[in-house]
């Protein structure tokens, strides 16, 4: 039970690390080029950025989940050993 949990977890914090880093890229693209206009640049960066916090933070939640998860899946197999 708990070990689809910590698969599902796994699975969820690397689809968050894959958008992270994409996010991560695009930004240091759009950084990189200047035939944006200032404004232009100027609120996609902010959007970028805000994707990136909001990315960040399911990312640390995933694995604290997947932490809660993997520790839920070790008490049960200690108290199904005994």
């Amino acid at each position: 039970m708990y070990q689809h949990d910590v698969i599902y977890a796994f699975q969820d914090k690397q689809g968050a690390k894959q958008e992270l880093a994409r996010l991560q890229k695009a930004f240091q693209e759009l950084e990189q080029k200047e035939q944006h206009d200032k404004a232009e640049k100027e609120r996609l960066q902010m959007e970028f950025r805000k994707k990136m916090e909001l990315t960040k933070t399911r990312l640390h939640s995933l694995q604290k989940r997947q932490k809660e998860a993997e520790r839920m899946a070790n008490i049960t197999g200690t108290n199904e050993k005994r």
